[in-house]
Formats: C-alpha cells, structure tokens, sequence
C-alpha cells in the first residue's frame, strides 16, 4: 500500500519512519511580541520546527473549551483535552493536552475514549505501520505531585493512567509521550536477571525481561514519589523508557531547565516488543518559549510487505484464499453490508479526501477492500489456498534438471505409443 510522502519508506530493507515531537510548551501564549504574535504556534520558529514531524505532542497548553482552539496550524488536524476546572485563585488556565497530526495521516488515525482529564489517546491503524497489530500513542500530562491539583484530586491519577494502559495493550502495542513530572535517578524500569524458576510457580503467560536489554542512562540524580510510580508503572506493564538509552541521548539528557535546577520529567515510552522500532531519540535546545526541551523520536518500522528481500512477488503461500459463497452466505452479506455498522464505514470511506495521484488511488482502493472482506469474514468461508513447497537440493543443477524433463518428455512419447499400438 502506498502511503504519503510524510510517513514514508526510507528504503526497501529500513521500513517506513514516523517522527514524533513532544514539547511542554507552558501556554500557547507568549510575551514576547517581535515574533509578530502573542500566539507561539503563529510564530516562524514553531512553523519551521513542526513541519518536519508527522505528529507533534503539547502539554501545558493552558487552554479551556474557549481557547483550545488556538492550538493549530495548517497542514494538522488537532485534538484536544483542556482541563475542566479551573482553581478558584487562578488567574489563568492551566494543564492542558493537544496533539497536532498531518492531514495526510488522519485515515489512519482514530480517537480512542479515554478517563484521564490530563491524556489523548490516538490509534494508529496498522495499515499504517504496515505491520499486523494496531499501535495506541497516548499523550500525557501529570501535575507536579505536590501541586494544587494533585493534592485536591481525591482520584489517584496513576491508578486511572494504569488502567488506561492497561485497556489499551490487551489491543495492542503503547507507545506514551508527554511531561510526567516523574524523576527516575538510575532506577531500573525492568527486572534485571529475569527469568522462569522450578521454585517459583509463575503464570504460564509470564514473559521474562530480555537479558540484553540496554541499561539506561540519566544525568537527573534525583528521584521522587512520581518517578517510583512510573517505574513500577513500567515494570508491571512491560513498558521500557526510550531516555538516555538510543542513539541521540545516550547520557540521558536534562529536559527541563529552570532557575532552581534541572530535572528530566518530559518522556517517550514504548511497549518492550516494540523498543527495537526506535531509531533515535534527541533532546532539542531550549527556547525562551519554555523551560522545558522538547523531545524528538524517530521510529523505523519494519515493512512487513516488503521484509521478503522481494518473495512477495513470486512466493504465493500467504494468498489469502477465496471466499465460498451459497444462497445463505449471499444473503448474510447482504445483510451485513447493509447494517448500521458497514453503512457507517462505507459512509466514512465516501467523506474521505483522495486525490488522483496513483498512491491515493491505490489507498482508496485498499480502504474499500478491506470493507468488502471485513463484511465476507463474517459471512461467508474462507478457504485458504494450498501451496507444495519446493525442495531445493544443492547437488540438483541445471544439467540435472534438463536430463529430467528429457526422461519425462521420452517417457510420455513411449506411453502414448504404447497405447496406440495396443488399440
């Protein structure tokens, strides 16, 4: 499937790479007027500096159900979740989450519920990354723990970011952006010696920590009470920090800078099965728009259409089959194509933007199909073609082969004459 030229394939043996920023920008406003704007995303310097990523990630955007609307800029489509309340002594807004993703993504991007006020979660079709499993990015924004908010707050936000996550991995991969306000020091986010004990009775689906995962670095010595929280958050749920562990931040850089210290709180996340997907990892220069640094995240995934070193092209075993149709089944698919579920995505495929390049014509395509057999799994039998593989012995050469078809081409010249001479 042909994807735009944003999410694109780097080469045949790479895979196709999406670039992800996170920034705690500190309010969408900004003091300075000689960027000819008191709104930062109208600026030059966040116009150059988002259009190279395909999914930009705000926190603090200090923004309410008025204003969230100032965070946006074109060529992205927004999502937003302000914060509801505000404290009464407040002189302004604060919290706030926004992600910004490219237009030409956005088929492949849907919304998911979510029960944190401080978090968006986004899934990322699986035809996007070209791989079997949906991808769930959740972008995140905790309070600092002793702070108004977190102190009134009679929900304990970790418990519902736990339960977010936990709701989200049984469909899939996770991937966390955003400020956590967590501090780790040297803390381990895996068990370290892992592995399955005669002594200890552990569940048959317990998957050990890999012995060769890669030791994290950190230049933050301090630890607090929310970065034991998301260390045990990491370690119960198989989750492993992209910090000071990849090529561009391999002493696990400061991310934020104020006048009273530097800490690292602003973090990208990823599932263990999906660590290897990273391909850099850079903490950016600070700007006077915020004390904190934004982060940048490249991932490479693997094109699973196109790992075979070009097979796909001649080795038909994956085929996948042929629907089998009977008076029944034609009637069920009627039915099911007609039903409120299918006439909504068929609504959805009809509102969606393509133009008349070849890659979206191969896109529009490819999104109808899989409409159509989506409604026929349901419907009809699937009946999976067979395939005899061949085996290929080293000492069956050319000469070999051309003796055998000689003998075979003799063999049935001599039975056909045979037969006539009987008759």
């Amino acid at each position: 499937m042909c994807l735009s030229n944003t999410f694109q394939s780097s080469s045949h043996d790479e895979g196709r790479q999406l670039r992800l920023l996170t920034w705690n920008i500190e309010g969408y406003k900004t003091k300075n007027l000689d960027y000819g704007s008191d709104n930062k995303l109208n600026t030059m310097y966040i116009k150059h500096m988002f259009e190279n990523y395909d999914i930009v990630i705000l926190t603090e955007t200090w923004t309410n159900s008025t204003t969230e609307n100032k965070i946006c800029m074109q060529g992205y489509h927004p999502f937003h979740n302000s914060r509801k309340e505000k404290h009464r002594h407040a002189i302004r807004d604060s919290g706030g989450v926004a992600v910004l993703v490219k237009t030409e993504l956005l088929r492949f991007i849907k919304r998911e519920p979510c029960l944190h006020e401080g978090s968006i979660w986004l899934k990322l079709d699986k035809t996007l990354w070209g791989n079997n499993r949906d991808v769930y990015l959740g972008a995140m924004y905790l309070p600092p723990e002793y702070s108004s908010y977190s102190t009134n707050n009679i929900l304990n936000e970790w418990d519902i970011i736990e339960k977010e996550i936990s709701l989200f991995q049984a469909k899939g991969p996770v991937l966390l952006c955003g400020d956590f306000n967590s501090r780790t020091a040297a803390d381990e986010d895996y068990i370290r010696n892992d592995a399955r004990d005669d002594f200890i009775n552990l569940p048959h689906c317990y998957i050990p920590d890999n012995p060769d995962i890669l030791a994290r670095s950190y230049l933050d010595a301090t630890r607090n009470n929310y970065g034991k929280k998301l260390i045990d958050l990491c370690i119960g749920r198989g989750l492993l920090i992209i910090n000071g562990r990849t090529q561009g931040d391999l002493f696990g850089n400061f991310t934020c800078l104020k006048y009273n210290g530097c800490s690292t709180v602003d973090y990208n996340i990823i599932s263990k099965e999906c660590i290897s997907y990273v391909k850099s990892f850079k903490v950016l220069p600070l700007h006077e728009f915020s004390d904190h640094r934004a982060i940048s995240l490249q991932l490479t995934i693997p094109d699973f259409d196109n790992n075979r070193n070009g097979q796909i092209l001649t080795d038909l075993s994956d085929a996948p089959g042929k629907f089998v149709f009977n008076e029944i089944s034609k009637n069920k698919y009627r039915e099911t194509l007609l039903s409120p579920e299918y006439q909504n995505k068929i609504r959805d495929f009809k509102d969606r933007l393509y133009n008349e390049s070849k890659s979206e014509v191969d896109n529009a395509v490819n999104d109808f199909t899989c409409i159509l057999k989506e409604a026929a799994r349901t419907s009809a039998k699937l009946v999976k073609y067979r395939y005899r593989k061949s085996i290929k012995r080293p000492w069956f050469d050319t000469d070999c082969f051309n003796i055998r078809k000689k003998m075979f081409f003799t063999s049935r010249n001599w039975m056909t004459s045979s037969q006539q001479i009987e008759k």
